[in-house]
């Protein structure tokens, strides 16, 4: 994903850009963060979905007080088990949140629309 992308969850409530999955041999300059290397595509999807749930945004938010995207804003963010998909209505249970906080976190954190990767990088990784 970019590692510039708007400001806090106070001002900008979508604030983390759309996630690139690149394949095996890719690399990229110091304008993109580097998430993680995952054994397989699944994993990769499943580990981009969760960086966009309202849970993570508002974790990140927390720490991001600029534009600037750097590792350090994830800080707060917990490793999972990336077998399955994370959805908000499963972190929120996992996590114990009360009706209050998930009220509080949407509150801050607006939904990414449906569309879950960048759509200026293919499928196959190389640019159209």
């Amino acid at each position: 994903m970019t590692r510039v992308q708007g400001t806090s969850a106070a001002v900008e409530t979508k604030f983390l850009g759309k996630p690139i999955i690149a394949g095996p041999g890719t690399a990229c300059t110091e304008t993109y963060l580097v998430a993680g290397h995952f054994h397989s595509e699944a994993e990769a999807k499943h580990y981009a979905s969760y960086l966009r749930t309202r849970f993570v945004r508002f974790l990140v938010s927390l720490r991001k007080s600029t534009q600037d995207a750097a590792r350090g804003v994830y800080a707060f963010v917990p490793d999972l088990p990336l077998d399955q998909e994370w959805t908000d209505a499963k972190l929120y249970k996992r996590y114990g949140l009360t009706k209050e906080e998930v009220a509080f976190i949407e509150s801050q954190v607006a939904e990414h629309d449906d569309e879950l990767f960048d759509s200026s990088v293919s499928d196959d990784g190389d640019d159209e």
